[in-house]
Formats: structure tokens, sequence, C-alpha cells
């Protein structure tokens, strides 16, 4: 690493991003012709330059965009796809892909599979294709017509594509968005078709799942919308609340948990959703929050007010995934707050889908630990309750030891009689009542 910071130290603009085991480094200034440094992909065990790319008119950031497995990464140029290869950062093929007007390009975040489209272009309809790596084979080709844009949307893991597609139908006025839903599991990758005659403000996939969340509509009347991709080949609108306050969708990373927010210009309006059964957990508001970061577990999220897009009341705030409000954090100039991320885990898809089945068995556990968060008996005080408890029971044991030492010399003192024992048998007692005279006071009516 040694070798990347001298080389950043001298950089004017730096842009930096981590892939796997490389960084990318963009400074357009430091660029020259013999020797291409406006793009730099590095090894980070090694520190060693991989290989220099020229800026030239692309420069969209991110200028490459790499594979799931970092084995592959492209580059989008005018009419061109450029796909290289890893370690070698070698052309696959040693060519690139001519693509006559190429808009966007994007990869499956589970499978080596490149998804891109093309506008139309006279009597050719628009395309949306499906390309496998490293064999270049296309397993999926949709035209469309009518075509003003489109939006490349992956599922998390890779199962879903949704394209969204803004079209302007013959006769008819306005936009009209289709979503083009690819099944990438199924045999020649059947895709569906669900139409909104309203503007589309957002569109979300569930992290791990089927559902997906659309914010459509115009001010003030914003409806967010749930839909499940079924395994018999349908769509299922699962339900439609009307009238939110929301600009942005944000899922809990493990899915079924989403925030519905009206960021900035809305106010910071916050909806806990529970998609299960599209419930509103609760409604709350941070004024003027700019951002929504969830955990990595999916228990709890932080809204926040950025520096860099509100100069008064930055601060962060921390929510459970239900929407109760655990703290608030004001800081001067608070710009940006970041989870620590997680390792995936171990357990495999089955193995996570019983333990979420099973979970009422571990209730009790669970419920004995909440208890004791709840009553702030801490681990030190229970040790020293524990402690006092032991202390108490050596010293009754001596007492009692000490008492039946000392039986003879009290029967010796009482006549040998021993009075203890009879305090179980209450009968054997006689009750007396002794009164005694202690003084008398007289004071005459006529001083009062």
């Amino acid at each position: 690493m040694d070798g990347i910071i001298s080389e950043l130290s001298e950089a004017q603009c730096v842009v930096v991003v981590f892939v796997c085991r490389y960084v990318v480094t963009f400074s357009p200034l430091m660029d020259t012709k013999e020797d291409p440094q406006a793009i730099i992909i590095w090894d980070i065990l090694t520190g060693q330059k991989k290989r220099g790319f020229h800026c030239e008119s692309s420069a969209h950031w991110p200028i490459f965009k790499w594979s799931h497995d970092g084995k592959f990464f492209a580059r989008m140029t005018l009419d061109t796809l450029s796909i290289y290869e890893a370690p070698s950062m070698g052309l696959l093929d040693k060519k690139s892909l001519k693509i006559t007007g190429i808009k966007d390009f994007s990869w499956s975040p589970g499978d080596n599979i490149i998804a891109f489209w093309v506008p139309e272009d006279k009597d050719i309809p628009a395309r949306v294709t499906l390309m496998q790596m490293p064999t270049r084979q296309e397993i999926r080709v949709r035209n469309l017509f009518n075509v003003v844009d489109c939006k490349l949307h992956w599922q998390r893991n890779g199962d879903y594509l949704c394209v969204k597609v803004d079209r302007t139908p013959k006769g008819t006025p306005g936009v009209v968005t289709n979503f083009e839903i690819f099944r990438m599991r199924e045999k020649q990758v059947p895709v569906d078709v669900v139409e909104m005659k309203e503007g589309i403000i957002a569109f979300a996939w569930e992290p791990n799942g089927s559902k997906f969340a659309v914010l459509h509509g115009e001010p003030p009347r914003i409806n967010v919308s749930f839909y499940h991709v079924k395994n018999n080949g349908k769509i299922e609108l699962i339900k439609t609340y009307d009238k939110q306050q929301a600009n942005s969708i944000f899922w809990s990373p493990q899915g079924q948990f989403l925030v519905l927010a009206g960021l900035r210009s809305m106010n910071g309006a916050l909806t806990f959703v529970d998609t299960s059964d599209c419930t509103m957990m609760n409604i709350a508001e941070h004024y003027m929050a700019s951002d929504v970061e969830w955990d990595p577990t999916g228990r709890y999220v932080v809204t926040s007010v950025s520096w860099w897009s509100h100069k008064v009341d930055n601060a962060y705030w921390l929510w459970t995934f239900q929407g109760r409000l655990l703290q608030k954090n004001s800081k001067d100039r608070f710009c940006q707050l970041l989870w620590r991320s997680r390792p995936t885990t171990l357990l495999s898809v089955e193995q996570a889908k019983t333990i979420k089945k099973d979970l009422k068995k571990y209730s009790k556990i669970f419920e004995q630990k909440d208890r004791l968060s709840q009553s702030k008996a801490s681990k030190e005080l229970v040790d020293k309750r524990r402690s006092m408890m032991d202390d108490y029971r050596r010293f009754r044991e001596t007492a009692q030891q000490t008492y039946l030492d000392q039986k003879e010399a009290r029967l010796e003192l009482r006549g040998g009689v021993e009075t203890d024992e009879l305090d179980s048998n209450v009968e054997d007692w006689e009750e007396e009542t002794i009164e005694f005279f202690i003084n008398e006071e007289i004071i005459p009516f006529g001083d009062l």
C-alpha cells in the first residue's frame, strides 16, 4: 500500500473504490498520452499498479463496473462495451463488443451475466440483452417499442432483473411505465410485465426476497404499492397505501421490513412497514433528514441530517426496525454515518428458513434475556448479590452451630427447662398481662 499512497499524494482529484483485492483510483488531471494515469487499478496486497487507462470522454463514475466475483470488469464508451479479465487486466478475447447506441449496462449481483439496453433506431426496436460471460452467449433478448428510457434494477441475489421502461404509446398522451421482470433462475428466462400509468418516484427490490416496492403518483398524492413475484408465474399486488409523504424506499438488508422516507424537501417523514402483512408499525419524523442507513443485521436504522445537505440541526438518530427511537446524537458539521460491514452468513438459505420457522422455540431464552436487560441487573450486580447470599448462608450455619454448642449451658441457667423448644407448642404457654403505673398529671379546665 505504500506505493499506492505515494502515488495518490500527487493526484489533485482522486476517487477510490475498493473491489475485492483491487483498488481503483481516478484522477483525470494526471493523465498523459504516453502513460495512461487517469484511471489506475492497483493490487491491494502488493501495492503494485496493475494497469492504467485514459479517461477519454467517459468521466461518469463509476467508469468501470465489476462482476460479483471480481473476475471481470467492464467499461462502456461510444458504441462499445469493453470487458476485461482479472488478474491479467486484458481485454476478454482481445476484442471489445461493438454495440451501436448502447446506453447502459449492469452486472448481475449473483452470476457472471451482464445486462445492457439499446434504444430504438428507425424501424429497429429497442432491446434489452442478457449475455453470459465469458462465453458472450446471449441468453435472453427482449424487444421493446416506443421507448423513452430504461433503468436496470437487479435483485440483490441476482434472482430477478427489473427493467423500468418509460414508453410513449401511440395515440396516448404522456408517458407510461412498464416494469419488465426477468425471472433469472427459470428456464429460458421468462418475463412478466407490470404496467403503471402514474409517474414513478422510486423502485426497490426486497433483499433476499421476491417482493418489490414502488412509489408512484404526484405530490401531494403519492402512493406506495407492494408486489410479490409468485412461483406460479404471476406478479401479485399485495397492498397499496395512498397519500404517503415519501420519496425514497429503504429495505432492511435482511428483507421483510422497510422505511418509507420523505427526505429533504419532505421534511424527514418516516414510515416503518412490515411487508409480511403490510402493516405500518410506526409513523415518525426526523426534521430535514437527508439520509437513511440500515445496519447489516436489519435490527437498527439510522436517520441523519448531513452538513452536506443542510447547514443546521446536523445529527443522527438511532431507531429500532420497528420505528422506536433509541438515541438522538447531535454533531457539529456532521456529514455521514456508515455501519461496519459484516461478513456474509455461513448458513445456507434452507438453514436460515428453518431457524426463522422455529424461532418460537428460542423465545423463552430471548424473553429471559430481555427481562434481565429491562431490570438493569448487570452481571456485576448479580455477582455481588450472589456473594452476599453466600456470606449470609455461611453466617447462618455458624450461628446455628453456636446455638447447639450452648444448649447445655442454656439448660443449666433455666433450671433444666428448654424454653426454646416450647415455642412450637403454644398450648403449653399461659398469657399474662402486667400493668405498671407510670405517671399522673392533673390540669384544671380553668387554665385552658
